[in-house]
């Protein structure tokens, strides 16, 4: 496992050097998998193999921020709570929203504006509103299982989730994400 995370901060720490580089100003990542592991060691995990890539990136004056991003099977950590914790804990950390993601792994959370209504303001209730002024998101359609999700889906297959919807509330708050879609 240390040698894993080992990997895992050179990775991270080579992508913030790219990402310098490039001008990027979020580099996005899944957090992981419990691997046996109860959600709380998964967190502590987590956030030590961080703190080591920002004091890495401190030193070497990388500016751009680490972006969790939602996962999207139940094995895997990275819930949107999780995430939002992560963020509490580690100010460097940003919450990258995959609204497949959270569908999948919630089993058909989103079927309404109301739904997304209630990400956002997890996000602002825990961040602040100021985490929904950079939001970065992730959108497509998917095919889940039980199990999570299977696979990306084109836009307007007619599953879910529905993106008219999201975009609905982006024009009726103004908000200003960075939305990547993940539409094969």
């Amino acid at each position: 496992a240390k040698e894993k995370q080992q990997i895992a901060i050179r990775n991270l720490v080579q992508a913030a050097q790219a990402a310098e580089l490039l001008g990027a100003y979020i580099i996005v990542f899944h957090p992981g998998y419990y691997l046996r592991q109860s959600p709380e060691n998964a967190m502590k995990n987590c956030v030590s193999v961080l703190k080591e890539v920002i004091k890495k990136m401190k030193e070497e004056k990388l500016h751009c921020s680490l972006g969790a991003e939602t996962t999207g099977k139940p094995s895997a950590f990275g819930s949107l709570s999780e995430n939002i914790q992560l963020a509490k804990i580690l100010p460097e950390i940003k919450p990258v929203i995959d609204f497949a993601h959270i569908h999948a792994r919630e089993n058909g959370r989103i079927k309404s504006k109301e739904d997304y209504e209630n990400i956002l303001e997890e996000i602002k209730k825990e961040l602040g509103a100021e985490a929904l002024k950079q939001l970065h998101c992730h959108f497509t359609e998917v095919h889940f299982t039980e199990k999570g999700e299977r696979w990306h889906l084109s836009m307007g297959e007619k599953w879910q989730p529905d993106f008219r919807q999201l975009a609905e509330l982006i024009r009726q708050h103004d908000y200003k994400f960075t939305i990547i879609s993940e539409s094969p």
